[in-house]
């Protein structure tokens, strides 16, 4: 079974990903991650040098790269589920899981990290908070298209862990993937 984790940057799709493989014994890989490690460069160092699209190709290639693995847990970047067909490749070959968030709680995480991230690295506070309510919309388009959305807002990370495991769909699957 795949499992691809979905949601704005700064979600904490990373955590929940690696918190996640851990409780269901399962691999986990961070799509940035394997980026860099595909490439030999930094994700900053990758939009200088050919810019958002070229990024997400590359992006792309990676999550393509799952399709014979299994017991995965992939937390995905937070535009990857709007590139090309990415979020129905991945509906098609895993189970979804958009971990939604409010805006506001987006950008009081986001604020301290904002000069890593490249798409926000030339930021002020006001564009930044700008920035999320232009792209939280049109990237919500997508994300409301996985299997599971879990509202994150109020949540601890256990609670949203018991919330995914107990899932229907989840468990479901996991009982083939065992069999």
């Amino acid at each position: 079974m795949l499992i691809f984790i979905t949601g704005f940057m700064g979600a904490g799709k990373t955590t929940l990903g690696k918190e996640l493989a851990k409780q269901l014994k399962f691999k986990f890989t961070d799509t940035d991650t394997a980026v860099e490690l595909l490439t030999g460069k930094s994700i900053p160092d990758l939009f200088d040098e050919g810019g958002e699209v070229y990024f997400r190709m590359k992006e792309q290639e990676v999550i393509h790269s799952f399709i014979n693995k299994d017991n995965c847990v992939v937390a995905t970047g937070g535009g990857s589920p709007c590139f090309k067909d990415n979020m129905e490749w991945m509906n098609e070959n895993g189970i979804t899981i958009y971990l939604k968030l409010h805006r506001g709680v987006l950008f009081h995480r986001l604020l301290p990290e904002k000069k890593l991230r490249p798409l926000l690295s030339k930021l002020d506070d006001i564009a930044l908070m700008e920035f999320i309510m232009n792209k939280l919309p049109e990237r919500d388009f997508f994300y409301r298209q996985s299997k599971i959305i879990v509202k994150a807002d109020k949540l601890s990370l256990n609670e949203i862990l018991k919330l995914i495991t107990e899932n229907p769909l989840l468990k479901q699957n996991s009982s083939i993937a065992k069999t």
